[in-house]
């Protein structure tokens, strides 16, 4: 199945707004992260604590096959992770908000949600970021591909002041559900599901001059 999602403004005016109000720094904190159960053996780490529009921090994400035959991992758009992203906790947002009617298994939200990003997406024709780290638009092609006994895979993915809207506790989902992807270790497709948060916190304003 292949189709190409076509994303709403409104996190873009949010952001916009904000900018020309001053450039707000953010905190990066309590980041916590834990693999799914299975065949596959994942980690997260978070290198660099203070964020702005110009610095970002770095998330990095490694996967390994655990076991003596080949796993076939399904993801979209770029394997094996696909397009995930940090999605504000339901708690936040009812908190804050008195949004009860969202859901994170809708796909991604440019109002609540962050997009860390790779390098790779610049000259991809696959996904096209704007200039605030908000997807464009995304090609969401399933791509299968099989990691090999003992093989590791590492991606690291910049989360940058750009494109925050909100403080608060977010947790690492993939661009249209919580799963990052699909694999099967030979009993059929199943969803990966780890759990990765962390903390946004807005730490100064800068004065627009």
């Amino acid at each position: 199945m292949r189709r190409r999602a076509f994303l709403g403004a409104v996190g873009a005016s949010m952001a916009g707004l904000a900018g020309c109000m001053g450039q707000p720094e953010y905190n990066l904190s309590n980041f916590s992260a834990k693999g799914a159960s299975g065949p596959l053996e994942f980690d997260a780490t978070l290198d660099g604590g203070g964020i702005t529009v110009d610095s970002s921090g770095t998330l990095t994400l490694t996967l390994t096959n655990t076991q003596s035959n080949p796993i076939t991992i399904k993801s979209r758009t770029f394997w094996p992770f696909g397009v995930p992203r940090l999605s504000l906790s339901e708690d936040d947002r009812e908190q804050e908000f008195g949004d009860t009617n969202t859901t994170r298994d809708n796909g991604f939200d440019s109002f609540y949600d962050v997009l860390p990003v790779r390098n790779k997406y610049e000259n991809s024709e696959a996904i096209n970021v704007s200039a605030i780290n908000e997807p464009r638009s995304i090609d969401l092609e399933f791509t299968e591909k099989a990691i090999q006994p003992d093989k590791t895979i590492t991606r690291e993915y910049e989360i940058g002041g750009r494109g925050i809207t909100f403080d608060g506790t977010y947790e690492l989902y993939g661009f249209e559900s919580k799963s990052l992807f699909e694999y099967d270790a030979g009993n059929g497709f199943e969803p990966f599901e780890p759990s990765v948060t962390l903390e946004i916190e807005r730490k100064q304003l800068i004065p627009f001059i």
